[in-house]
């Protein structure tokens, strides 16, 4: 992992407080020189870093921009982090086929899409868009199941998130206020010879913005980076 990833997980794990830059040489091993170049380029990609003489450096509790580094240290898996895609379902399952389980993000999709097939809107930092990819061996008939368990968990992540109880339709879909807010998709590959999934993509898409007057939104206390995480966390708990 680069310094520069090194550096941003430590501001992020004290977010709020200052990390004076001989603080953060020692701990990485590298000059105080290293250290300030580092932080110059996160400030370059847009990370709001808060810069005082005698104090050192702290990352502003509004700044949240999606980090594969945050991510991938908090959850421990593989993370694949994009300004734009057309589908993160299509991304995960891209990566999947090469035998890789892991969490695809994204800013922006150019062709999100419903269980029916319909078109998810996915404006760019207007939300959180990401998918699951996970290696498994489940019966066919259990995926209704698997859905209606993460619809539950993320309705319970959101409402910590925001403290409205999301409601649940059509088995996948998140209202708040009467607006669909969140939408859960089930991708996977099938061995129907043996009727079961042999592997399984969750894609969650979850509105963190107004975007459309007939759409709802969360008004997160916490980093998307954070909710990805939770999410993440909620869905092994179910693949198991």
């Amino acid at each position: 992992m680069s310094l520069k990833s090194e550096i941003l997980k430590e501001l992020d794990a004290h977010r709020g407080e200052y990390l004076s830059g001989e603080s953060l040489s020692n701990s990485l091993g590298v000059t105080r020189q290293a250290v300030w170049k580092a932080i110059k380029k996160l400030t370059n990609e847009g990370y709001l870093i808060d810069s005082v003489t005698n104090r050192g450096y702290m990352l502003d509790g509004k700044c949240d921009l999606l980090s594969s580094a945050i991510i991938a240290d908090r959850t421990g898996a593989s993370v694949y982090c994009f300004d734009e895609v057309c589908s993160t379902n299509t991304a995960a399952m891209q990566k999947l086929c090469l035998g890789e389980e892991c969490i695809v993000v994204a800013n922006r999709q150019t062709m999100g899409r419903t269980k029916n097939g319909d078109s998810f809107i996915s404006p760019e930092q207007k939300g959180v868009y990401m998918s699951v990819a996970i290696k498994c061996s489940i019966p066919l008939d259990r995926t209704d199941f698997i859905l209606a368990e993460c619809s539950k968990k993320i309705a319970g992540i959101l409402c910590d998130c925001c403290g409205n109880m999301p409601e649940i339709r059509n088995g996948n879909e998140l209202f708040i206020n009467g607006k669909k807010a969140c939408g859960i998709l089930i991708d996977g590959e099938v061995n129907l010879s043996a009727k079961i999934l042999k592997s399984i993509i969750i894609g969650v898409g979850v509105y963190t913005a107004h975007v459309a007057p007939e759409l709802g939104y969360i008004t997160a206390l916490e980093p998307r980076n954070k909710l990805i995480c939770d999410i993440y966390s909620a869905v092994k708990e179910i693949i198991k």
